[in-house]
């Protein structure tokens, strides 16, 4: 599985990087028995992170309640920017002082999950879960470094998108302030030149300039014009 996803992620098209990413949970998931996998991605300032991403087992809720899980989600995003591994097999694993989030697991039907940062170099992008609902689950270590590669897969492939994103964007606006700079450009050309043909009239009020370009408007054609 790992060699499968790492190949595809390679030259896939930036178009349909969210839905295979979706695809490698499902695959991953069925493969290990889990039920759920879920991205918390960071806003640019990190003070925000939804969830995108889910992949989920029938009868598992897509969402997560967010007035269950807020303490749950600070204490993830919290380990997440430290780059830590969040991990247990038994919410009561927890230490004593997460009773509430002990509670929202219970509450959502997380019995077993690990969450890993998603980290591409020194910067990290937000983290991913994998979860197991009504079974408890065994992290073995060979477990746990196989889907830590795996996480690290989807986090270069959402790295790529994101860049490329950034990219397009930045080539849009590019033109957009170069079509800006042509056109400004072409209007002094014209005030410049109008200026340089209007030297015999006197004045530079609103509506003498108003004039001057009405002049420039009609002074290639035949036309008698009245001012």
């Amino acid at each position: 599985i790992i060699a499968e996803l790492s190949s595809l992620f390679i030259n896939l098209p930036l178009d349909q990087i969210d839905t295979e990413i979706v695809k490698g949970q499902k695959l991953v998931c069925q493969a290990l028995g889990l039920h759920r996998s879920a991205f918390i991605e960071f806003s640019e300032d990190k003070r925000t992170f939804p969830f995108s991403h889910i992949w989920r087992a029938d009868g598992v809720s897509e969402t997560y309640p967010h007035n269950i899980i807020k303490g749950e989600v600070q204490y993830l995003t919290k380990r997440l920017q430290q780059g830590k591994i969040t991990i247990f097999s038994d919410p009561e694993e927890m230490p004593d002082e997460f009773v509430s989030i002990k509670k929202a697991l219970n509450e959502i039907g997380i019995t077993s999950a690990i969450v890993f940062p998603l980290e591409v170099g020194k910067n990290i992008i937000g983290g991913i879960s994998w979860e197991s609902h009504g079974i408890r689950r065994k992290w073995t270590k060979p477990l746990v470094e196989r889907l830590r590669l795996i996480s690290e897969v989807f986090a270069h492939a959402l790295s790529r998108k994101k860049t490329e994103e950034a990219l397009r964007r930045s080539i849009i606006e590019i033109k957009r302030l170069k079509d800006q700079l042509q056109a400004e450009n072409r209007y002094l050309l014209d005030e410049i030149r109008l200026e340089q043909k209007q030297q015999s009239i006197v004045g530079q009020s609103g509506a003498i300039m108003r004039v001057f370009g009405q002049i420039g408007q009609v002074a290639g054609t035949l036309s008698t014009v009245l001012i």
